[in-house]
């Protein structure tokens, strides 16, 4: 069976606090409070003792949405 991967957002990390953004208290970051811009485009502000890993928290990303997350990730490393 084919995995149907369907785009969500653009993940950008930024050092500062971007307008519209609120405090996530679980995870030491600020995210949009807003929904998604027409592009899917979702600055991140990190605090510096955020338990995400650096990479995560660094380096910009792309995430897509899937209905079975074990299919998706079947076979792969």
């Amino acid at each position: 069976m084919s995995v149907a991967y369907r785009y969500h957002h653009a993940g950008i990390p930024t050092t500062s606090p971007v307008e519209g953004m609120t405090r996530l208290m679980s995870s030491g970051s600020l995210a949009p409070t807003t929904g998604r811009t027409p592009f899917g485009i979702q600055w991140m502000c990190y605090d510096t003792d955020c338990p995400v890993p650096p990479l995560v928290a660094r380096v910009a990303h792309v995430a897509f949405e899937v209905d079975d997350l074990a299919e998706a990730l079947a076979g792969k490393r």
